[in-house]
């Protein structure tokens, strides 16, 4: 048998996920048709990319846009500090993108439970597992401020549905997070935010980046360093007649940020986690060690959702144990104080890092 490889390469400029999905879809339509005899199946597009790129511009040149820019300047005033994650190695100068990729599959039971805690509580999956990855880099970091990015469709209006072009923008998702308030409170806030977002995401992203007056760092991406991405499962497959079809998958190792969260959505329900990290920063087992971490918050914190954020437990049995083996508790002198203990270890140990 004949074996071809089909490879489509797209600039980013072009095209988004949506359209590469419709691509498939219309390919598959006319090959149906023409291995029939038929004609073009396709209808005339009533608009073009053009259309939309001069709407967009007649819009951020007009007055309605004022709302827009206001709520994105007001949302991402300064301070705005660099997320400080731990890090395996030093930040280079210049970002060389070099990426790798750790996938996590989440039990049945999990899938079911971030479903139904979204449906209790009136919000999204995604706006539950923003507040899920929020959660977690708080804990990571202690920094109350939190923003990560998120890309959007963009195609609001129906007639943008069947079109082919770059209509995604990315939007930046901000909250204050205090570990004494309870999960299901920052939930609401975070859905809140979301629920914003979406409503102001015609604002183009680079231009709010350009607008914002704000320390650049070449080192590292404008506004947020982590990316949340939510794919669900209605992406198109290539099905033709006659024809044998497998995925040719190729591994980029490219990372465009310093972490990203990629929650896919299966054709059987389940749900994946595709964590992508700057391999510059971050060490394979490190990343390895936060998906685990994620998924045990995701179960504390949906179980009991009522539990201050700055107590959720996210340490998977085997790691809590394998810690307390290492860094047994300490016999504590009751005859000492805190300085007299102090000033005896710097006497017998003056070479060692005290803090």
């Amino acid at each position: 048998p004949l074996r071809h490889l089909l490879l489509v390469n797209l600039h980013h400029i072009i095209s988004d996920a949506w359209s590469v999905s419709l691509m498939v879809k219309e390919t598959v339509a006319l090959y149906r048709a023409f291995t029939r005899g038929n004609s073009n199946p396709l209808a005339p597009l009533g608009l073009h990319y053009k259309d939309f790129a001069a709407w967009q511009n007649a819009l951020l040149a007009g007055e309605s846009a004022r709302a827009h820019r206001e709520y994105w300047h007001a949302q991402l005033a300064p301070p705005l500090e660099p997320l400080a994650l731990p890090l395996d190695g030093m930040r280079p100068a210049l970002p060389t993108f070099r990426g790798d990729r750790v996938c996590h599959s989440f039990e049945a039971s999990a899938t079911e439970m971030l479903r139904r805690f979204s449906r209790t509580h009136g919000g999204t999956v995604f706006s539950t597992l923003i507040a899920l990855v929020k959660t977690l880099l708080y804990r990571y970091t202690g920094q109350p401020d939190i923003i990560v990015g998120s890309p959007v469709s963009n195609r609001s209006l129906e007639e943008l549905e069947d079109q082919i072009g770059f209509y995604v923008n990315t939007v930046a998702l901000r909250d204050r997070i205090k570990g004494e308030e309870s999960f299901l409170d920052l939930f609401h806030r975070v859905k809140g935010t979301v629920t914003s977002a979406l409503e102001h995401a015609v604002y183009p992203f680079d231009l709010l980046v350009e607008e914002l007056v704000v320390p650049r760092d070449l080192s590292r991406t404008p506004i947020f360093d982590v990316m949340v991405v939510w794919q669900d499962a209605s992406r198109q497959t290539l099905e033709l007649e006659d024809v044998r079809i497998s995925e040719f998958n190729v591994d980029w190792r490219v990372s465009k940020f310093s972490l990203s969260f990629e929650f896919v959505e299966n054709g059987d329900g389940s749900v994946t986690l595709n964590l992508e990290y700057d391999r510059d920063l971050f060490r394979r087992e490190r990343v390895e060690r936060l998906a685990g971490h994620f998924s045990e918050l995701l179960k504390h914190a949906l179980e009991n959702p009522a539990q201050a954020v700055g107590a959720i437990d996210f340490l998977p049995p085997r790691e809590r144990e394998q810690l307390l083996r290492q860094n047994p508790a300490p016999e504590i002198p009751t005859d000492q104080t805190v300085v007299s203990s102090f000033e005896e270890i710097a006497a017998t140990r003056p070479e060692s890092v005290a803090v």
